[in-house]
């Protein structure tokens, strides 16, 4: 029996940094996706997320696994040092202590959102909806 337009393996709602990657590590494994962003990111209104990523590289090697290289992205910059204070004392960690030559990579949300959705739309298993969950079914 022929499935039905609207009948998936996976829903995923939200088009937050969880969602899309989510998406774009389960689309390789040909599961039929409905991603549901909530919003319409080719709308001049959509929203903008002016916080950053600091993509460490274990993260960073799943998605290239999912064939996007985040080094690639204009803005992103190597994070090489990460100094964490805590009651008047400080840590410093770098990429020197994982044997890598830096810590993690540091990308604008707005910018790697948009990467992981181009990449995406390389899938045709994938369905990119603009619109709200508002009930789903299981079946």
């Amino acid at each position: 029996m022929p499935q039905s337009k609207d009948v998936y393996d996976i829903i995923i709602v939200g088009g937050g940094l969880a969602g899309l990657t989510s998406a774009l590590c389960l689309a390789k494994e040909d599961y039929r996706i409905a991603l549901f962003l909530g919003y319409d990111h080719t709308k001049k209104d959509a929203p903008v997320d002016n916080r950053s990523t600091a993509i460490m590289v274990g993260y960073h090697q799943v998605l290239k696994d999912c064939g996007l290289d985040v080094t690639a992205l204009p803005s992103g910059a190597p994070l090489k040092v990460m100094r964490l204070k805590h009651r008047g004392q400080s840590v410093d960690y770098s990429g020197e202590d994982i044997d890598e030559d830096y810590l993690a990579w540091n990308c604008p949300n707005s910018e790697f959102k948009l990467a992981i959705l181009s990449q995406l739309k390389n899938y045709k298993n994938v369905e990119i909806k603009t619109d709200r969950v508002e009930n789903i079914q299981q079946g």
